[in-house]
């Protein structure tokens, strides 16, 4: 079982597996979004896009951590690091896959 399925319990309130998945894929959003290491397709905000800009994942990896110390959250460290690793794997690369099909059309 990886890290990121773990059910979390946080001061006598137990948050559902997949209410805690969201949110932590959330945060995970949220961080690479704030440090610029994604961005939102303009015409398709449910698309990110990668940057490949090594330091600005530095920084979200640095904001997701900073954010499980101030208690924003009964998140464990390692299930945002790997929910921003999984943002970024799954982020385009080459442009919005939906505006490339546009223009294909």
């Amino acid at each position: 079982m990886s890290a990121i399925t773990r059910k979390c319990k946080c001061r006598k309130k137990t948050m559902s597996q997949e209410g805690y998945l969201y949110e932590v894929k959330r945060l995970a959003e949220d961080a690479l979004l704030q440090a610029n290491a994604v961005t939102l397709c303009e015409r398709h905000k449910d698309v990110l896009l990668h940057n490949g800009d090594s330091k600005a994942e530095n920084v979200a990896y640095n904001l997701a951590s900073i954010w499980v110390t101030d208690e924003v959250g009964p998140f464990m460290r390692v299930d945002l690091q790997d929910a921003i690793r999984s943002v970024l794997d799954r982020a385009a690369k080459d442009g919005c896959p939906e505006c490339a099909g546009l223009k294909d059309s």
